[in-house]
């Protein structure tokens, strides 16, 4: 059995790979448009296909979080945090 950290370590590099950033406005025309991608999305759309995936492979209900961050920039981010 995979422990956790390798498991959350799998999820993220097969989200990485499987979801082309594109942000909204460019995808959608819109400046939010929060959705699981299929295969473009930016922030949100990464952390909510991280936290689909990690409850569909974990098996398990687990409480998520996703985090709004705004950065030195002033740019709007959105993160999925995993408990080490």
């Amino acid at each position: 059995m995979m422990n956790s950290y390798k498991l959350a370590e799998r999820i993220n590099s097969d989200v990485n790979a499987s979801v082309t950033y594109k942000t909204d406005l460019a995808q959608y025309g819109t400046p939010e448009h929060w959705c699981l991608p299929t295969d473009f999305g930016d922030c949100e759309d990464y952390a909510l296909t991280l936290d689909a995936t990690q409850h569909k492979q974990a098996h398990r209900l687990v409480l998520s979080v996703v985090l709004l961050c705004l950065s030195q920039r002033l740019q709007h981010l959105c993160v999925f945090p995993s408990k080490g």
